[in-house]
């Protein structure tokens, strides 16, 4: 189980990283399409203003996918193993002996 947690957050990886490089490309090319079709300079500051503003994208995916996710899975997967007072009450209120059962038609 734990192999396939692994290649699978492997995978995870590799797909995030080859979608932010893209998009982090995607300025790049774009003005290098637009600077030789019409012959205006490569200028740099239009990519890192655009940059500047994915960073801050980049960020938040970063804070969520490294801290806020994995706190949310952690809190969901203890508060399963360990079921509440009134969860436990409320199965052992709808629970029939068997004994009560036995020999009643299930019609």
């Amino acid at each position: 189980m734990k192999m396939t947690f692994e290649k699978n957050r492997r995978a995870e990886t590799i797909i995030y990283i080859v979608l932010w490089t893209m998009l982090f490309m995607a300025p790049v090319m774009s003005l290098f399409v637009r600077s030789t079709h019409t012959g205006i300079d490569f200028d740099w500051s239009e990519i890192f203003t655009v940059w500047k503003q994915y960073a801050v994208y980049f960020l938040v995916f970063l804070i969520h996918n490294h801290l806020m996710a994995p706190m949310l899975i952690y809190h969901q997967q203890k508060a399963s193993a360990w079921p509440s007072s009134s969860s436990s009450r409320s199965t052992s209120a709808t629970t029939v002996p068997i004994s009560e059962t036995v020999g009643q038609d299930t019609r």
